[in-house]
């Protein structure tokens, strides 16, 4: 993700936003591993980020690699969507705040990582 400096301050470029948002779900070991390599670089931005990816990290433990396909779970299904919308959102979008405390942070995370999960998401 890049941010723009403008009058009005930090803000990411709107095509690599889309381009997360658009992001289908990986078919094979290296789509996966793709997708967790982008995903991990931003994980400082995202406080829960290694409950959240948990699934897929064990998923890919229990593949042979390569260009295998995927047998896709409901439970990877949610952990790549919550990962997509975390990356999407605050506070991930947002610029550094020096008044933002990390508490009230991951508390804000682990709040909207609840409701994602207990919305249903559907696969």
């Amino acid at each position: 993700m890049v941010f723009q400096l403008s009058q009005d301050g930090w803000a990411p470029i709107e095509s690599k936003v889309a381009a997360i948002v658009e992001w289908l779900a990986p078919e094979t070991v290296k789509h996966l591993r793709s997708f967790l390599g982008m995903d991990g670089f931003f994980r400082t931005f995202v406080p829960v980020y290694s409950e959240m990816a948990s699934p897929l990290t064990e998923f890919l433990k229990s593949t042979n690699g390569g260009s295998q396909n995927l047998e896709w779970s409901v439970a990877c299904q949610t952990a790549f969507m919550g990962l997509k919308a975390a990356l999407t959102s605050a506070p991930a979008l947002r610029h550094f705040d020096p008044v933002y405390t990390q508490l009230s942070t991951l508390m804000e995370a682990k709040m909207q990582w609840g409701q994602f999960c207990s919305n249903g998401s559907r696969v």
